[in-house]
């Protein structure tokens, strides 16, 4: 059998569609030199970014990846603002949570981190108990990768522009976008990185409301004069081409999709249930038992495609399963997982799992599954054959 991918949540594989567009416009020459050769090239490149616009209400700047556009938004608020206070929650991606600690460390912003549930998502009042007079970027992740909890957005942001409406609102929307999932109008700056929904790396998204610093960033990471002087450098021009036939694919049917992909979910876990007990973390464990899996994927509001879970096996009231060797043995097996932290034979904790609170012995067996809009009941029951013999 061909390789069973469940890491979508990393990165998504790119249909043949994509990857022909990705070579067919490798060879035509710079953007910015307007040769015959680039023109058919720069009509796509005008017309995708047209249509960003149209659909997010915003501008864009097109950016390596999610990570530089998250960097942006703390480069501008952080210079154009002095010491701001900057508030994000505390599963946020690495580089946010890395980029604001090494910020604050160098006296740039002073930080608050606004805690999560047992769902891993943000409560809106948490944050406005945190805004002070000096707060001027509140930064909330749209979806969890790990967890695929789902934050409201929507409800926080217009909770903080009804109270402080020059506070500015940003979202890392990685593993939202495009999964048809409603966004917030009162957002301010987004986040996206289109590896995540069957496009090439090295291609992101910065989208941006003018009302904050006009059309012009203040401070570009790169000076230039591509994107409208907002980030310089070549335009990544067969990646953009090559994406825009991604970002089509997988809007096409989007809802049928959904749909499709949330029933595989389901079926995924009755086949758990198939195996051994299994609850959702949010709902208390079943220490009744000696062998049973734990969900942490809320059964609302997460994403469709993806299950987060722990595999629990007590001997001697301790958990003697440890995900960095099912994750071996599965690739063994041709199967590609992830797992949300590793077991205590080495690795480093995840900082999603510290602010969800999750003890220790749940952490030891957990693994992520993330499909995507090409997954297979064939391939979870090949996957969930696999298991089993595994665990046995």
């Amino acid at each position: 059998m061909k390789q069973v991918y469940f890491d979508n949540n990393a990165t998504t594989m790119m249909p043949q569609a994509v990857i022909e567009a990705l070579v067919k416009y490798s060879n035509c020459g710079n953007l910015s030199s307007h040769h015959n050769s680039s023109m058919e090239a720069e009509k796509i490149v005008n017309s995708f970014k047209h249509k960003l616009e149209n659909s997010l209400g915003m501008k864009v700047i097109f950016t390596s990846c999610a990570s530089e556009s998250n960097a942006t938004v703390f480069n501008n608020v952080c210079n154009y603002f002095k010491n701001p206070h900057v508030i994000i929650s505390a599963v946020e991606h690495k580089s946010i949570s890395q980029c604001a600690a090494e910020l604050e460390k160098n006296n740039k912003l002073s930080l608050s981190i606004v805690p999560v549930n047992k769902k891993c998502q943000v409560n809106v009042d948490d944050v406005i108990r945190l805004i002070n007079e000096n707060t001027r970027l509140v930064s909330i992740m749209g979806a969890n990768n790990e967890t695929g909890s789902i934050n409201d957005i929507d409800e926080i942001f217009k909770t903080i522009k009804s109270l402080h409406p020059n506070i500015i609102t940003h979202s890392d929307i990685v593993q939202l976008y495009g999964k048809g999932f409603n966004l917030s109008k009162y957002a301010d700056f987004y986040s996206i990185s289109f590896h995540k929904l069957y496009g090439p790396t090295g291609i992101g998204l910065l989208a941006y409301n003018p009302s904050m610093f006009g059309n012009t960033l203040p401070f570009p990471l790169i000076y230039g004069t591509q994107n409208d002087g907002n980030r310089g450098g070549t335009y990544n021009l067969n990646a953009i081409c090559a994406t825009a036939v991604a970002h089509y694919i997988n809007f096409t049917d989007r809802n049928e999709k959904n749909l499709r992909v949330l029933a595989l979910k389901n079926y995924f876990i009755s086949k758990l249930f198939s195996i051994y007990p299994c609850i959702n973390y949010s709902e208390g464990t079943l220490t009744e038992y000696s062998k049973y899996f734990v969900v942490l994927t809320p059964k609302q509001n997460s994403l469709y495609n993806t299950i987060l879970f722990s595999t629990i096996i007590r001997v001697n009231n301790e958990n003697i399963v440890c995900n960095k060797k099912l994750i071996d043995a599965l690739e063994a097996n041709n199967i590609a997982v992830s797992s949300g932290s590793a077991c205590n034979t080495g690795g480093t904790e995840g900082s999603v799992l510290v602010a969800m609170e999750i003890p220790d012995y749940i952490k030891k067996g957990i693994l992520r599954i993330s499909f995507s809009d090409y997954t297979t009941k064939a391939e979870i029951d090949y996957f969930i054959k696999i298991f089993k013999q595994l665990l046995d």
